[in-house]
């Protein structure tokens, strides 16, 4: 008997587009039911139609299956894959706004004291919430009151980044947010405020980013610009009222204890939101229910989660990363993250490549940001070193590895190769260059690229990427484009071999 499979959690958030290809074999196999097809276009239905080629019968829930037990199994499908949804619908991330209370609407009490408003479970349930989520939002207030961590603690490898706005950088020289061997953190403020206190803080390893206007709506298009999905705003009453006024949170988890602080002056979860009548009242859609030791667990939408199974606007409609260029010009061909139109042109694109090692091994790395970021300690004569790269070696996916990696240099500065600055370059150009040679529908694209200027449009990375205001030196662009020659130039003279050493 052929088996009919089903894919009703498919998470084409984390999953490349062929993943239904690559990673299955079908014999056997009859029947699959997919339960969304990817929102962004250039990612849709070619997974379909190939499995439909091979005489697969194909369900798209909502299209093809439609009855009361399908719509409940859709809904389970929008709701894992919300992050992704409300990313391709608004162009910004997934934004969630936690908080805990008292019975009486306090998150503290009059004095400002706030541990613990809710259990050890609840607290349990938030690091779940952070791990989940790439970064999280606080004010210079939660800073200044409560010197948080804001790490995960749930043991999971992903780090989600720490985000700081702060007006008018008010904010203490010295606080545990500013370490950032375990996570990293930025810090967002208007333009030209403390440039002193900015310095001391850039020395530490923090980022910070100036606005011209410090708001909630341009901060997430900024996390959107860099590639996050989803975001968990733990910050007090004054931020989130902002947050919640310029429609960039879309679900909130409330944590209700029961318990009774009082206090005329004690802070409430929501700030001004300059509603006078109850009927202005936002109200949440799909709310749940949940006990969670002595506390209640009350969550909800403020936004529905958007169906864009029908049509969503395209990838050619959505705008560059880079202000300085568009989509729309022929000549410019930007990307970044992965499920970009051309996003297996980034080093994190997960393509495994086997390179040289040690002593002329040859080794399999899961990724170009794999081998790159371990070739800062390959070659260094000490075990720890050794050690180093082979935990980088086995991380799980290219953006541990790099996360990975750059705490590794922090964290072990005399162990990086001496040569690093110098070399780095072409170590990467090397990967590049097996990957292309490796993959010919990857070389294939990038031949077809010819007469484009290549921009890694990354907001953030000046060295190998464009910067957020085109400011950046792209060297990844620039080194496609030159192996983009070396591969033309080639091919144009079929007697000239393309080797993968340089």
């Amino acid at each position: 008997m052929r088996k009919a499979l089903s894919v009703l959690n498919y998470k084409p958030s984390r999953l490349p587009a062929n993943w239904l290809l690559a990673g299955w074999s079908f014999a056997g196999i009859s029947r699959v039911v997919v339960g969304l097809r990817h929102p962004l276009h250039h990612l849709r239905g070619k997974a379909i139609q190939s499995l439909r080629s091979e005489g697969i019968q194909v369900h798209v829930l909502a299209e093809d299956l439609k009855s009361r037990l399908y719509e409940e199994a859709l809904k389970s499908c929008l709701t894992v894959n919300a992050p992704l949804l409300y990313r391709a619908a608004f162009r910004v991330p997934f934004s969630v706004l936690k908080y805990a209370m008292t019975l009486d609407g306090k998150i503290a009490a009059s004095s400002g004291h706030a541990s613990w408003v809710s259990s050890k479970l609840s607290r349990g349930r938030v690091f779940e919430l952070r791990g989940r989520s790439d970064a999280i939002v606080v004010g210079g207030n939660t800073v200044r009151r409560d010197d948080p961590q804001l790490t995960a603690r749930h043991g999971g490898s992903h780090v989600p980044v720490r985000i700081v706005m702060s007006q008018t950088f008010d904010l203490p020289e010295e606080a545990k947010l500013w370490n950032i061997l375990e996570a990293y953190t930025i810090v967002a403020t208007q333009r030209g405020a403390r440039k002193d206190l900015q310095k001391k803080l850039a020395a530490k390893g923090v980022e910070v980013v100036e606005f011209d206007i410090l708001n909630p709506r341009d901060v997430m298009a900024y996390c959107y610009d860099r590639g996050y999905l989803s975001v968990l705003w733990e910050c007090g009453g004054g931020l989130a009222a902002p947050a919640i006024s310029a429609g960039v949170i879309h679900k909130v988890y409330a944590f209700v204890a029961p318990k009774i602080i009082g206090g005329v002056n004690a802070p409430s979860p929501v700030g001004e939101l300059g509603m006078v009548q109850m009927s202005q009242a936002l109200n949440l859609v799909d709310v749940s229910f949940e006990q969670i030791g002595p506390d209640m667990l009350i969550s909800g939408y403020l936004q529905p989660i958007p169906d864009l199974s029908p049509t969503i606007p395209s990838a050619d409609e959505i705008p560059s990363i880079d202000p300085a260029l568009s989509p729309y010009e022929t000549n410019i061909i930007s990307f970044y993250k992965t499920w970009d139109p051309f996003g297996a042109f980034s080093n994190f694109s997960p393509h495994p490549i086997e390179m040289p090692y040690e002593n002329g091994k040859h080794a399999v790395w899961p990724s170009v940001e794999h081998y790159y970021q371990a070739h800062k300690f390959v070659g260094v004569d000490s075990p720890i070193a050794r050690e180093l790269v082979e935990k980088i070696m086995t991380a799980n996916s290219p953006e541990e590895a790099a996360r990975m990696g750059r705490r590794l240099q922090r964290e072990h500065p005399k162990l990086v190769c001496t040569d690093w600055e110098n070399t780095k370059i072409d170590v990467m150009y090397r990967a590049l260059k097996c990957k292309f040679l490796t993959y010919p529908h990857l070389n294939a694209m990038l031949r077809s690229t010819a007469g484009s200027v290549l921009v890694e449009a990354s907001p953030h990375d000046l060295f190998w990427g464009g910067g957020r205001e085109g400011e950046g030196l792209n060297y990844l662009g620039r080194l496609l484009m030159q192996l983009r020659s070396e591969i033309l130039e080639q091919e144009a003279s079929p007697k000239l071999t393309l080797t993968q050493s340089t």
